[in-house]
């Protein structure tokens, strides 16, 4: 429980907290790893390389950091929400997946010139009345 939302007991807040309600959507950044490195790359003007390295320096990345980056982490996560929270039965592998490794420093400035940002959002929808 405290991997998913790092250390906020969402789990045990819906189940005590929300008896009875039914969740239709989930969205957010479920990976504070991705978040930092974005972060970086829009206010520092780093190259995903440099932000990366500051991460792993700073010990928020670790050296492998290729489920971060690339959404492995966060598609466990959004699994284990949608899975306890709405009652699903989904895998990781029925979940569209893609990671922030592709993103430079073009792409933030031109985003931040249209006044939107980069972030590794997750976002899951119920589709049915169950």
């Amino acid at each position: 429980e405290s991997a998913v939302m790092d250390g906020v007991p969402i789990f045990s807040f819906w189940e005590r907290i929300m008896p009875g309600a039914k969740l239709l959507r989930v969205e957010g950044v479920l990976n504070a790893t991705t978040n930092m490195i974005m972060s970086r790359m829009e206010l520092e003007g780093e190259t995903f390389e440099e932000a990366l390295a500051v991460a792993q320096r700073d010990g928020i990345a670790e050296a492998d950091p290729s489920n971060d980056i690339d959404g492995i982490d966060a598609t466990f996560k959004l699994v284990a929400l949608c899975n306890v929270l709405m009652g699903q039965k989904i895998r990781p592998n029925d979940v569209k997946r893609e990671g922030i490794r592709n993103i430079t420093p073009k792409m933030i400035q031109e985003a931040k010139a249209e006044g939107t940002r980069y972030r590794l959002v997750c976002s899951a929808e119920r589709l049915d009345d169950d």
